[in-house]
């Protein structure tokens, strides 16, 4: 079966992040996550919008699919002042930068965009992060950073007339 785009930036997230600071990377959001799984990756697929490509191709444009950074938040509970914080911490993991304001290899944007064709599937420019916190079943409260990108590729329609 044809790896998606999806299933490709899972593959890729995992071999980015073999070990650490990772416990699970989902295709999908398994909305209960057990505590022992976070720090926790979800990869979870959106929708696409298809259009005419050349001949014998479908173009698809658009594949809208969002990377989600969860954390505990019960990590930050009686903090101190110079703890940091589990949303300072999904910004870093997302966004981290060098002193040279260039985004490290090991934050999620900075390993995207040096992949931008994610094996044909081109990855284009915009990029969508946000923050914020969602209470999950079990008394969980997670932290979270979602990542939207959107990926374009074509598709073989071999028997098109």
């Amino acid at each position: 079966m044809y790896e998606t785009a999806t299933q490709r930036i899972v593959r890729f997230l995992k071999d980015l992040y073999p070990n650490e600071p990772f416990k699970a990377v989902y295709d999908g959001d398994p909305i209960l996550i057990a505590k022992s799984n976070l720090p926790a990756l979800a990869v979870q697929f959106l929708g696409n919008r298809n259009s005419s490509g050349p001949t014998g191709t479908d173009r698809v444009e658009s594949e809208t699919i969002v990377i989600k950074v969860i954390l505990d938040e019960e990590d930050d509970w009686g903090a101190s002042e110079e703890q940091e914080l589990t949303q300072a911490r999904i910004r870093n993991l997302v966004e981290a930068r060098d002193v040279s304001g260039n985004y490290l290899p090991q934050s999620i944007k900075g390993a995207l965009r040096s992949k931008l064709s994610l094996e044909g599937a081109a990855l284009d420019a915009d990029m969508q992060f946000e923050l914020g916190s969602l209470a999950r079943p079990n008394d969980t409260i997670t932290a979270e950073g979602h990542l939207t990108i959107t990926v374009s590729y074509l598709v073989g329609i071999p028997n098109r007339s």
